[in-house]
């Protein structure tokens, strides 16, 4: 397949949306046992600082621990479209959205576009669009279920959410951006 030949024409006027997951990335059980709660008291405010901390990752430096439905939307255009490494498993559909009539076409791999890195957070066009949207749809995330997010990445949503159960601003920042440091340090 050729490629659109301006390598620098880059989409531009990116959106990014998601479903929010219905699971937690950390349990509460598991956050209880960290910050070493022992009454059931709270669970309500516990599973709202866990929420709270697995989407101020995602707003605040493009992380999604668990794996879930990206879109993407460029409104301006082009025939390079970059995001963020969420990190991304797999670019399931590439359309266009006329903007004169809303007429959406999907796009084929290796006929209309390619995926242009190992990381897959490149698509570039054979043509250019000149108006309208480009619409990527992907699955992202760090892990399938609840049970792998380990490590780094539960500390991570852990430490951010102790910093918002016990409302300290200063620790909510500094722990938001540590998160971000040790999980993607290169991701904003």
């Amino acid at each position: 397949m050729q490629l659109y030949e301006r390598p620098d024409y880059r989409a531009t006027g990116m959106n990014i949306s998601r479903e929010a997951p219905t699971e937690l990335p950390v349990s509460i059980s598991e956050f209880k046992t960290y910050a070493k709660i022992s009454h059931d008291k709270q669970d309500s405010v516990i599973e709202a600082a866990i929420r709270t901390a697995e989407d101020m990752l995602f707003k605040h430096g493009n992380v999604l621990m668990l794996e879930q439905p990206v879109t993407i939307a460029y409104e301006l255009g082009g025939a390079r479209c970059r995001y963020p490494a969420f990190p991304v498993k797999s670019v399931d559909k590439v359309k266009t959205v006329d903007p004169t009539d809303g007429a959406v076409t999907e796009l084929s791999l290796h006929k209309d576009f390619e995926i242009v890195n190992q990381q897959k957070t490149c698509v570039e066009l054979n043509r250019a669009v000149e108006s309208g949207q480009i619409v990527i749809e992907l699955t992202g995330g760090y892990a399938p279920t609840p049970s792998e997010v380990t490590g780094t990445d539960a500390f991570a949503i852990q430490n951010l959410a102790a910093a918002l159960y016990t409302r300290d601003n200063k620790q909510i920042q500094e722990q938001l951006k540590a998160g971000l440091d040790q999980i993607a340090p290169f991701n904003i």
